[in-house]
């Protein structure tokens, strides 16, 4: 009972130790480079930057801008999601196959947040439709 009563101590104070690097700031210089220079096509001031140290997997940044516009970051300063909070997302961070669909399918509308992992693109539009697409851009489908 001692022994696991100690297990269960240790596991408490790392698992502590690890979200006390987690900080809220302003100073965009907490992010890597890569995160410092996506900032630069967006026209809002950086509003706060949320930083969570994931243990193992390192920080990732949550940036929320003045306009109400939040981008995360993985640590090495690659964006995971963009959301502009109804507004289009910049042309910078839409692969041009998206950008073509969406032009060509649905002319009324724009990004107003994408996010992206291993598998692909996940993409809402302005009037508040959920499209799919691969790593290479192509549509693979309308999202629930």
């Amino acid at each position: 009972m001692r022994q696991i009563f100690s297990f269960l101590m240790v596991v408490v104070l790392c698992v502590c130790s690890a979200c006390a690097d987690d900080f809220t700031t302003t100073d965009v210089s907490s992010l890597p480079a890569k995160a410092q220079q996506c900032l630069k096509y967006f026209d809002s001031p950086v509003a706060y930057i949320e930083v969570d140290n994931d243990g193992v997997f390192g920080k990732t940044y949550d940036v929320k801008l003045k306009d109400g516009s939040e981008i995360d970051f993985d640590k090495k300063g690659e964006w995971k999601s963009i959301d502009t909070n109804h507004k289009p997302v910049p042309a910078a961070f839409v692969h041009k196959s998206i950008g073509d669909y969406v032009k060509k399918n649905y002319p009324d509308t724009f990004i107003s947040k994408i996010e992206r992992d291993s598998i692909g693109y996940d993409v809402e539009l302005s009037n508040h439709m959920d499209l799919k697409f691969d790593t290479n851009g192509n549509f693979v489908r309308f999202d629930d």
